[in-house]
């Protein structure tokens, strides 16, 4: 219910997000608690490298600028290394209402939790602080500083990458929505793609599956003279005139 009340431009924002039941329920909370006020409201997202994690970072952030009009447009993007460095009262200073995301925010060091804490205490100024790494260094880094952080850092969202089988069912039930169907044949081929695709460094997301069921389609109903007489023919299509997705679609 709550994603069919999304205006189309936030389900386009959040599209890559809303496929995994447990970060769905994590994102739709975030939405409602996000804060310009910087003690509180602002928000931890995890994800494995490939998993989008920043960009889901950018997407609260333009979330917010179209429904809060305090929010100035002002986002800042950097790294925990940079922060210690530099200190974040200087990002904050600078960002009066907008947004900063920190990633590898489990480099930060003890002193600068310590400078973040005292910064976002202040009531003077709001901001929105968005933290990111990996579950396990986030967990390990929440474990050491939750103290001194849970009553600023209000939600968490997991994002968590499916497997190739559950990208598989994801492509099939994207494909059905589309008037479509995967022959046996183009299930092995879909899965092959997926397979390659899929490295330590990447993990392969619900929208690049959309978009290798896109091409298939377009494949499938390219207007060659073969696939004119499949059509007369109706072998293009199953008994509930559904168009068929073969391997050679896939290729």
């Amino acid at each position: 219910e709550r994603i069919r009340n999304m205006s189309p431009e936030q389900r386009r924002m959040f599209a890559p997000f809303l496929h995994e039941k447990s970060t769905r329920g994590q994102l739709l909370r975030t939405i409602d608690a996000i804060s310009l006020a910087s003690y509180t409201g602002n928000v931890l997202i995890t994800g494995e490298e490939g998993t989008g994690a920043l960009d889901l970072a950018k997407a609260l952030l333009r979330n917010v600028h179209m429904t809060d009009g305090n929010f100035s447009g002002k986002v800042a993007v950097t790294s925990g290394s940079s922060i210690n460095r530099k200190g974040p009262a200087a990002y904050l200073e600078r960002l009066q209402n907008g947004g900063l995301v920190i990633d590898h925010a489990s480099t930060l060091t003890e002193e600068t939790v310590d400078a973040l804490h005292g910064a976002l205490e202040k009531e003077d100024h709001g901001a929105i602080v968005l933290l990111i790494d990996t579950p396990g260094n986030m967990n390990r880094f929440w474990g050491r500083y939750e103290q001194r952080l849970r009553d600023h850092f209000t939600t968490r969202v997991d994002i968590r990458a499916l497997s190739e089988e559950e990208l598989i069912r994801h492509a099939e039930r994207y494909a059905q929505r589309q008037d479509c169907r995967l022959e046996p044949g183009g299930r092995d081929a879909l899965a092959e793609k997926i397979h390659q695709l899929q490295t330590p460094a990447h993990a392969v997301t619900p929208e690049e599956v959309r978009g290798l069921i896109d091409d298939a389609i377009a494949s499938a109903e390219r207007k060659t003279a073969g696939h004119f007489m499949d059509s007369m023919l109706r072998r293009r299509y199953d008994a509930d005139d559904m168009l068929l997705l073969r391997d050679k679609d896939f290729r």
